[in-house]
């Protein structure tokens, strides 16, 4: 049976076979996770028993790894239309998404990885613009008010992202 799992992945590289680190789950060469984390049910919902999740070459490894890694970036309250709701950006290995939330509900935008053509950063005087551009052709993706150190790290994550999915394909 399997069970979703959200932690920090410890060898998600696939090497390493052998005895359990600590609490951390370990990958063996066929992708088989396993270790006391997840024997001990510390990981994944649901309180019943042991899983043991396997997939070839690895792949699963690593997807699980990415799927831990993300960074919020949120924009200052003192910026164009954030006084209120401030904008947030995730960037994870396998997505951006763009949330503007409202009075009554939110606008929610996620670009895949892959689909990020390009990222430009447009500095004033105290805070940055990121404009997010798909491949698809649509208006970029405007983000207003964020520090320009946060811009930066925002731009160097989506580029060092994209650099590890393309290395895989």
């Amino acid at each position: 049976m399997a069970r979703e799992i959200d932690a920090p992945l410890a060898n998600a590289g696939g090497t390493r076979t052998g005895t359990d680190v600590g609490d951390a789950p370990i990958f063996d060469d066929e992708g088989v996770i396993g270790g006391d984390a997840i024997r001990q049910n510390q990981i994944g919902p649901g309180k019943e028993g042991a899983c043991q999740i396997k997939h070839s070459n690895g792949e699963l490894a690593y997807h699980l790894a990415m799927a831990t890694e993300s960074c919020i970036f949120r924009a200052s309250r003192l910026t164009k239309g954030n006084f209120w709701f401030p904008a947030e950006v995730e960037v994870s290995p396998t997505s951006v998404t763009l949330r503007k939330r409202r009075l009554i509900g939110k606008k929610e935008e996620s670009i895949h990885i892959a689909h990020i053509a390009s990222i430009k950063i447009d500095t004033h005087i105290f805070f940055s613009d990121v404009y997010i551009e798909s491949s698809g052709g649509e208006n970029p993706e405007v983000c207003h008010g964020h520090t320009k150190g946060d811009a930066i790290e925002m731009k160097e994550l989506i580029e060092k992202y994209q650099t590890e999915y393309y290395k895989r394909s």
